[in-house]
């Protein structure tokens, strides 16, 4: 299995409760191998996964489809 790596910015405003339910959605996407958000920067999220199962794309897809202002930064 290949893995891939990407950091998004989620728009800063986002309470703890919504980051806890957005990484529990994630979890169960298809292809998601490890998702967390920073300690030290909650804005920032961290997303591993199989790029031959999914991408960022469809990542941010899937955030923006839960009503969350993500963008990709690395």
């Amino acid at each position: 299995m290949d893995m891939a790596d990407i950091v998004l910015n989620v728009h800063p405003d986002l309470s703890r409760e919504e980051r806890v339910r957005l990484e529990q959605d994630l979890r169960d996407y298809a292809g998601v191998i490890s998702i967390h958000f920073s300690e030290e920067h909650p804005h920032l999220l961290k997303a591993v996964y199989d790029p031959d199962v999914t991408s960022s794309a469809d990542l941010l897809v899937h955030i923006g489809e839960r009503g969350v202002e993500a963008m990709k930064i690395g």
